[in-house]
């Protein structure tokens, strides 16, 4: 009766003939219900929306794919330049008065190492800030920020660790005070790199084990900032999606590399307690060193968040990530640098370095 039902609706399906031989069979599903001037989608029995769609039901209307705000694009672009410029200047000053006896105090081919981070978490930046709706760049981008972000920490941090390890040893180890090897810049050197090694072959354990390509795919996601389905013009129906990467082994991997890096981030939150007694001006600096701990734990703690959180959201997770990176990374130059700076214009000659304080450590 077409005053009742304008439209039965068929779906072909495997199933199983009377020869006992899989086909295709056309079922029918549901009929299109008019009720005045509403139209409405009734299924038969026997029928429901799992046994229709048995992978989700699909979105109706137009999807729209979002990539990062331009704005957001421009900020980041613009902040992680400001990174590398001030960068640049940290390691010229490290470099002009490398001579100087303050700065020798902070082991200058160390400062060179950390300035190197930098410069790579920066980078790491620019990768966020790119903004793209091809699935090929979004791959690319996704194989490039782990390494970025691994080697990046490991050379920033690593150097600041190995810091605070000597002068834990120097002031409270009495084998270390009375041996005639004490640990020298080349071995904390041999320090970084072997972090930077683990992490090198952490991923490459994790790209052989995906493929050569890392396996990741572009995957397209409903976009959680536009969570609501826009009604346009003509009263058509916009969903906003976005491409993330996915990778049966990305979410392991990440947690290994985050997880021996808090392992890291705990045992130098320990020695920054242990040493807060030394006050020699220039070896230790322990209140800044201190600080720099504190705050590459905080940015530590929210890029894993982030990670496992903030995904969906594509401008949130690129700010967050982004300015997160650039504001840790530069207030830990500035504790590592400016203080030199600062101490090297109003005691240019290094004597009143040992003159004030005795060094020591105080057990509680």
């Amino acid at each position: 009766n077409r005053s009742e039902k304008d439209l039965r609706i068929y779906q072909y399906r495997y199933g199983v003939g009377g020869d006992g031989e899989e086909q295709l069979q056309l079922v029918h599903v549901a009929d299109a219900v008019r009720i005045g001037l509403t139209t409405t989608f009734d299924y038969v029995e026997g029928s429901d929306d799992d046994s229709v769609w048995p992978g989700g039901i699909s979105y109706d209307g137009v999807p729209i794919e979002r990539d990062i705000s331009v704005v957001i694009t421009f900020v980041l672009a613009v902040l992680a330049s400001a990174g590398i410029v001030f960068t640049v200047v940290c390691l010229l000053f490290n470099f002009v008065f490398r001579n100087r006896k303050l700065i020798r105090l902070t082991s200058p081919n160390l400062n060179y190492i950390i300035g190197a981070g930098a410069v790579v978490i920066y980078l790491d930046v620019y990768c966020f800030a790119i903004p793209s709706t091809n699935p090929d760049v979004i791959v690319i981008m996704c194989n490039i920020t782990p390494w970025l972000t691994a080697i990046g920490y490991s050379l920033c941090f690593g150097p600041i660790l190995g810091k605070m390890v000597r002068i834990y040893l120097l002031f409270n180890n009495e084998d270390m005070k009375r041996s005639k090897w004490p640990v020298r810049d080349h071995h904390l050197g041999m320090a970084v790199l072997m972090m930077v090694l683990l992490d090198i072959a952490i991923l490459l354990v994790y790209m052989a084990v995906e493929g050569a390509r890392g396996n990741l795919e572009a995957t397209r996601v409903r976009n959680r900032e536009n969570p609501d389905d826009v009604l346009g013009e003509a009263n058509i129906l916009y969903h906003y999606f976005f491409y993330t990467c996915s990778s049966p082994c990305r979410d392991i991997a990440l947690g290994i590399l985050y997880g021996y890096k808090a392992a890291l981030q705990v045992g130098a939150l320990v020695l920054a307690f242990q040493i807060r007694k030394v006050k020699i001006k220039g070896l230790n600096d322990a209140k800044y060193v201190a600080v720099a701990i504190y705050i590459t734990s905080v940015i530590l703690s929210c890029v894993i968040v982030s990670t496992y959180s903030l995904r969906d959201y594509v401008n949130t997770y690129a700010m967050v990530l982004g300015v997160g990176f650039v504001i840790g990374t530069t207030m830990v130059l500035a504790l590592v640098f400016v203080p030199r700076m600062i101490a090297l214009k109003k005691d240019p000659l290094g004597k009143k370095v040992f003159s004030k304080h005795r060094s020591r450590i105080t057990r509680e």
